[in-house]
């Protein structure tokens, strides 16, 4: 696995042949799949990401190779993680990816739900990653055992004292902060996390005196307050697949 490791490092199109070849060997009935997705889809990629998520296949691959190369979803899951590996931007997610595709691959989770986790994970960038890790860690854990990992990414969960000493890097942040948010929530990963603490009960008597208008009014008042505070908070926690998403992502901070 060196070899090809060495091999895919030199960016050109010799030593992508030279891996295909290798590959090939190793991973019989897969090398010409593997070869024209590389072929395909990695030209113009850095092939760091696909080596990286090779090389963490690759154990795992040989041992099952006479069962995989008669499956066709899992070749295909395998081609969908090389996909995504391909077009990541840091190296971490091929790892994640193919932390998904082992699972497939092994049966601990079904194909489809392999898919589908790595389609979500494909949609998410780096920040978005930790956030949602954090949540999934650390929602119901008290803050003394959050510290540490809040302190090593202060810029996503402790920017709060920039609103006085450098406002436009708090907006900056606070608006990253919000759209983190809005894409998580969007793929099902959070979900809000919030109680309000009084609904207003109408109660309201006919005819309608001018008692009941104040207290109208008054629960009117209660209502909008507790929307204003509903939509601008940050009370969060993970949804059933945003624990799924972390848990076959194998990712450890």
């Amino acid at each position: 696995m060196s070899e090809i490791k060495s091999i895919l490092e030199n960016n050109t199109s010799d030593n992508i042949a030279s891996a295909i070849k290798l590959y090939s060997n190793i991973f019989p009935g897969l090398g010409s799949l593997l070869g024209e997705i590389i072929c395909n889809y990695i030209p113009n990629q850095r092939l760091d990401r696909v080596t990286k998520y090779l090389s963490e296949l690759n154990d795992t691959v040989e041992k099952l190779s006479d069962e995989i190369k008669t499956n066709k979803d899992k070749i295909n899951l395998i081609e969908t993680g090389l996909k995504v590996s391909a077009n990541s931007t840091f190296n971490e997610k091929c790892e994640w990816i193919a932390n998904i595709v082992l699972k497939g691959l092994c049966d601990d989770i079904e194909i489809p739900t392999a898919e589908s986790i790595i389609n979500i994970v494909s949609q998410l960038n780096y920040e978005q990653i930790i956030v949602l890790y954090y949540y999934v860690k650390y929602y119901s854990k008290p803050w003394v055992e959050k510290i540490e990992f809040t302190n090593k990414y202060k810029y996503l969960f402790d920017f709060g004292h920039l609103i006085s000493e450098n406002r436009k890097e708090f907006d900056m942040l606070k608006n990253k902060e919000k759209y983190n948010f809005k894409i998580l929530g969007n793929l099902g990963l959070l979900e809000i996390d919030y109680t309000f603490e009084k609904l207003p009960s109408f109660g309201i008597s006919s005819p309608i005196g001018i008692n009941d208008i104040k207290m109208l009014q008054h629960q009117l008042y209660e209502l909008n307050d507790n929307l204003i505070k509903y939509f601008q908070h940050n009370n969060y926690k993970p949804t059933d697949l945003g624990l799924l998403v972390i848990k076959n992502m194998g990712l450890q901070q």
